[in-house]
């Protein structure tokens, strides 16, 4: 999934302990990703003497839910068949093909 993903940090990374995840991070790549969670985790426990780890913006201490959807336009059409012969028809259902030697 791409919750939480941005144009500048595309990947995310939860910090799961004790299979509930604790905190996310997202990077612009997966290792940058992996280090802002482990930083957003240890945030979380600074109260136990955690302080050398700071925080940015990618450090997420609650789950991200707004998904990014990337704005590209829809790739060009392929360009149209130019020279060379022409294409065969296209077979209709339930009528028979033309005879060979006919277009």
């Amino acid at each position: 999934s791409n919750r939480g993903a941005t144009a500048t940090a595309p990947f995310v990374f939860a910090a799961r302990i004790g299979g509930s995840d604790l905190a996310w991070g997202r990077g612009k790549n997966r290792d940058v990703a992996i280090d802002n969670a482990c930083r957003a985790a240890f945030a979380l426990v600074a109260a136990h003497g955690y302080t050398d780890f700071t925080v940015n913006d990618d450090c997420l201490t609650t789950e991200p839910m707004e998904l990014y959807i990337e704005n590209h336009p829809p790739p060009p059409l392929p360009p149209a068949p130019t020279g060379g012969p022409p294409l065969p028809p296209v077979p209709m259902p339930g009528v028979p093909p033309p005879p060979v030697g006919m277009p």
